[in-house]
């Protein structure tokens, strides 16, 4: 809506805002937007499936330690990836980056032994863990996966590197527990360990841990 009347903004009549100036007109009352999305043509689950991105070990595998691809000095990450095509987007915490994808060796969408290159033209602002995603050309998006990058530093955090702070919560994931040789309950604010079998030399078969993330 300019000078009183509606304007149509495309291909013949394009005009750009960058994101700070989007938030500021639209904070002063002076910009009302209307965003119109929609699906690619190739996001049939059963012709089109979704992409896949994780570590170079079996999909299957879980574990409590979890690897993560690292962020070369040339700017590459090394990973599994499966129903990933050509021309495939790179995405890091959500924000589209310029890079490209492509097999270590074969083609896509079949690499040999699924492992896919990722190249992304700018190194991260600062160091640290990020979530990385593709996404098909007019298809659907992968999961994301956890990668870390150390080319730069790791920016300074104060406070507790527990993420609850220390407060227990059964239904927090960042608490979890071994439970070989007993339970364990929570109750009224407290915990109770149920010991069925003591074990002096592995006293560790019934524990409550808290997950924090360490890079070793």
């Amino acid at each position: 809506y300019v000078d009183g009347r509606y304007v149509v903004r495309d291909s013949a009549n394009p005009e750009a805002f960058s994101r700070e100036e989007l938030v500021t007109e639209a904070a002063n009352g002076a910009m009302v937007l209307t965003l119109t999305g929609r699906l690619g043509p190739y996001v049939d689950f059963y012709n089109y499936p979704q992409p896949a991105l994780w570590h170079d070990t079996p999909i299957q595998e879980q574990t409590g330690s979890v690897e993560v691809a690292f962020l070369s000095d040339a700017r590459t990450l090394r990973m599994k990836g499966r129903h990933v095509q050509s021309g495939a987007r790179v995405f890091v915490d959500g924000q589209r980056v310029e890079g490209q994808i492509r097999c270590e060796s074969g083609s896509l969408p079949d690499c040999d032994d699924e492992i896919v290159l990722m190249e992304i033209d700018e190194i991260p602002e600062a160091g640290g863990m990020y979530l990385v995603q593709v996404q098909n050309p007019g298809g659907l998006f992968s999961n994301d996966a956890l990668v870390y990058s150390d080319l730069r530093p790791v920016p300074a955090r104060s406070g507790n590197l527990i993420e609850s702070g220390g407060t227990f919560d059964e239904w927090d994931e960042s608490w979890g527990t071994g439970l070989l040789n007993g339970s364990v309950r929570h109750t009224n604010g407290m915990v109770q360990f149920d010991v069925d079998t003591v074990s002096s030399s592995q006293p560790w078969r019934v524990q409550l841990f808290h997950r924090i993330w360490l890079v070793a």
